[in-house]
């Protein structure tokens, strides 16, 4: 019987990075709200689409992972993320800008999928404890996120 992974494992390392990321990912939502209804001229209502768009697509991305469909694992889910994040960012058009954010929840629902079924699985039987702290860690992505933000000039 093999050891489980520490702390210094790549599994480790990845998937607390990945859950910093999603923890990122919603904070700067709450920045950007206003910046999106003002942009494309939306009521707060209207703007906050995105947040329904973001929530479809993870929703849809773990029905596909529980369905065993093949290649989604972490690489796409990052790859998927932080493609919709720069179709956000660059947000061209308001339909545009929801594709993004469904693109962006794709990413975030297979890294919520993968890294939770990967650690519990891959610690053995610290599995469940270590689903409870890299769950956990996405907090320190809500909370650094903005502060990031604030910190190069608080500019949506």
């Amino acid at each position: 019987m093999s050891a489980s992974p520490g702390f210094a494992s790549r599994l480790f390392v990845s998937g607390m990075v990945s859950f910093v990321l999603i923890g990122v990912l919603g904070a700067a939502y709450g920045v950007a709200l206003p910046a999106f209804a003002r942009l494309h001229d939306l009521g707060p209502a209207s703007a906050s689409l995105i947040l329904t768009v973001h929530s479809t697509g993870g929703v849809l991305a773990v029905l596909a992972a529980t369905a065993g469909v093949p290649g989604l694992g972490t690489r796409t889910a990052l790859a998927l993320m932080a493609l919709g994040a720069a179709v956000i960012a660059l947000a061209p058009a308001w339909p545009l800008t929801l594709a993004g954010g469904f693109v962006a929840g794709a990413g975030f629902g297979l890294i919520a999928t993968h890294v939770n079924r990967m650690f519990l699985t891959g610690f053995g039987p610290r599995g469940p404890g270590m689903v409870g702290l890299v769950n956990a860690v996405s907090g320190v992505g809500l909370i650094a996120g903005p502060l990031v933000f604030l910190w190069v000039g608080g500019v949506p």
